[in-house]
């Protein structure tokens, strides 16, 4: 037996396989690079200061000394429009910096590190499942030089929660997946039980969608008691949240709002008659904007002071879009399925209202082109790896369909853009290797026959 063969060639490939860790390590490095170099040399181009709308407002009142407030402006007073944790992130920033350059600077750090951070932490997932390298450096690879989200990864989520809440959806996949297994180290069990309350305060769309993988990752896997018990620490964690920011609004604005007051406003720009489902609808849903959005119309924020305040107004918008929706269902459901195309091939309209016209016909191309390959991958992935990609599946799917009621604007669309370039990439690689695999077999069985039929 030669022994000593068998150890050069495995100091052979530890050599080998040292170098390819390497040049990994390097092509990621230069991703990385290249990804900040264009989001930085995006900002600097860019004609915003900062990022704008109901976020900036309530950042920049809470820097002020005002609390949450001024979402509708700056004299409009106590909001619960938007959850706290982002917009008092930045509101920190600007408190402790002011509304200058290096705020921006420090924030634009922020938002483009919470972008390149989930796109490693998935592609750390992905690892997780078996996919090879090649397959999730061409997802990180488009990721980072594609040019699809680059304004909302660069501006708007310093103090938008688009961000902060990809980041923490990847990582609580990354973290299923790692806590998914008998012998997994508890801190990945800690992990996944913090992550999954905080996300949903964040941004609860995706925190449902992180509740229902700790359902996965324990129902029917572990005793009872054990289920029982970690699931009530993380619904605890959530009540550490949730309840002081109730008792808060209760006081600010007389109803203890568990989340956010926006609902109706939201679905009532989304369902109103003779509302369009096909084709470009940016002058529909800006006209719509106009109309009853109190910070895009001084009409609809005076109706709504008139009403008794954001509360009152959004609920009143919510019945009469209830009552559209009961008077013609039908159109209702043909709005909602609209509204899952949006979500996963976003037209031009949605690029060009919240970005660049000229850019925008590109940037659909690109997420129409992730979406398409996305789902198929994600399903491939179903069909062939197993019970694990469901991990995958919820935080695309919960998003997809919680968001149908309402229209999808680019922050929702964000949500599901890089686990579908991952889905694309890996999912689609396990298909082309089945398919592989499947042809040796035939070739085999075939020499195997002619061999046979030689012999006789």
């Amino acid at each position: 037996m030669d022994v000593g063969g068998g150890e050069r060639n495995g100091q052979a490939g530890e050599r080998i396989a040292s170098r390819l860790s390497r040049w990994r390590r390097g092509v990621i490095f230069a991703l990385l690079a290249a990804a900040i170099v264009e989001r930085v040399a995006w900002s600097v181009a860019s004609s915003a200061w900062s990022a704008g709308g109901e976020a900036f407002l309530v950042a920049y009142a809470f820097s002020q000394g005002h609390g949450f407030a001024s979402a509708y402006g700056l004299d409009h007073g106590a909001t619960a429009h938007l959850l706290p944790i982002s917009p008092g992130l930045a509101g920190t920033v600007y408190w402790l910096l002011g509304y200058t350059p290096l705020a921006e600077l420090v924030l634009a750090a922020w938002s483009i590190g919470l972008a390149l951070g989930s796109y490693l932490l998935l592609d750390r997932a992905f690892a997780r499942l078996g996919v090879g390298v090649g397959p999730r450096l061409l997802a990180l690879a488009f990721l980072c030089l594609a040019p699809t989200y680059i304004a909302q990864e660069a501006v708007d989520f310093r103090v938008w929660e688009g961000g902060l809440a990809a980041f923490l959806s990847a990582l609580m996949l990354d973290q299923a997946l790692a806590a998914d297994r008998e012998d997994a180290p508890r801190r990945h069990v800690h992990v996944v039980i913090a992550t999954a309350p905080l996300l949903f305060f964040v941004n609860p769309l995706m925190g449902a969608a992180a509740f229902l993988s700790l359902a996965l990752l324990w129902a029917g896997r572990v005793p009872l008691g054990v289920l029982a018990r970690r699931m009530t620490m993380s619904v605890l964690l959530l009540a550490m949240f949730v309840v002081p920011w109730a008792i808060r609004n209760q006081r600010v604005l007389g109803e203890p709002v568990l989340l956010r007051s926006n609902a109706g406003l939201e679905l009532a720009l989304a369902h109103y008659p003779g509302v369009p489902v096909r084709g470009d609808r940016d002058d529909a849903f800006v006209a719509r904007l106009h109309a009853i959005h109190p910070l895009q119309s001084r009409e609809a924020r005076a109706t709504m002071v008139a009403r008794g305040g954001e509360l009152a107004y959004s609920r009143a918008l919510g019945n009469e879009a209830m009552a559209t929706i009961a008077a013609n269902p039908g159109r209702a459901v043909a709005v909602m399925l609209a509204h899952v195309g949006d979500m996963i091939t976003p037209g031009p309209w949605i690029f060009r209202i919240w970005g660049i016209q000229g850019l925008a016909p590109i940037q659909s191309a690109l997420a129409t082109m992730v979406g398409l390959l996305g789902i198929g991958g994600l399903i491939a992935g179903l069909g062939l790896g197993g019970r694990r990609w469901l991990f995958v599946a919820i935080p695309i799917i919960v998003p997809v369909l919680a968001v149908a009621p309402f229209q999808p604007v680019m922050r929702y669309t964000y949500l599901i853009y890089a686990p579908l370039a991952f889905c694309g990439a890996c999912g689609l690689s396990l298909l082309v290797e089945h398919f592989r695999r499947q042809l040796r077999r035939r070739r085999s069985s075939g020499s195997a026959t002619g061999d046979t039929s030689a012999a006789r």
